[in-house]
Order: structure tokens, then C-alpha cells, then sequence
């Protein structure tokens, strides 16, 4: 799978993937502790073992749409802030 947290209070966005939901929901994320949104997508068996590369490519597709810390240029659509630490340059 292949989620994405929401902190609609400070305004941000994380994007990351896991075999298993639940365990790694239990986890916790110290990056984004207070989200209060989450999606995910359940990715065709093919697919699976593209998990890491699927959840690289989102990240950086949303890293052009979100302000981040990495540098990357940005269309500022909000003032949500991406805060992935890990984002793949072009």
C-alpha cells in the first residue's frame, strides 16, 4: 500500500508505503505525529513489488505541487508543507 497522512491543523503532508497498514499506523510517525487525514491505495498484486518506486515517484510528484524542505522547485498550490525527508531530485 501506498498512503498519504494529512495534519490539517499545521498544514501538512506525508506520503509513504507499507506492507501492512495497521502495524505500521501503530508505529507512529514522528515526521507528522498529529495527522488527522489519511488515504491509501491498495496496489494491484503486480504491482507490489514496486511499492518503494510508486511511493518515490508520489513523493516527488507531490514535492512539485507542495512547498518541501528539500529545495525543490514548486508550484505553490497551498501553504501545505511536504515533509518527506527522503524526495528524489529530477
Amino acid at each position: 500500500m501506498v498512503y498519504t497522512l494529512v495534519d490539517s491543523k499545521n498544514k501538512r503532508i506525508y506520503v509513504g508505503e507499507a506492507k501492512d497498514l495497521v502495524t505500521r499506523f501503530s508505529q507512529g510517525h514522528p515526521i507528522i505525529k498529529d495527522w488527522d487525514y489519511y488515504r491509501y491505495d491498495v496496489l494491484p498484486k503486480p504491482l507490489e513489488p514496486y511499492r518503494k518506486t510508486i511511493e518515490r515517484m508520489m513523493i516527488r510528484s507531490y514535492a512539485m505541487l507542495f512547498q518541501n524542505k528539500k529545495g525543490i522547485p514548486t508550484r505553490g498550490l497551498s501553504d501545505y508543507v511536504l515533509v518527506n525527508a527522503k524526495i528524489d531530485k529530477g
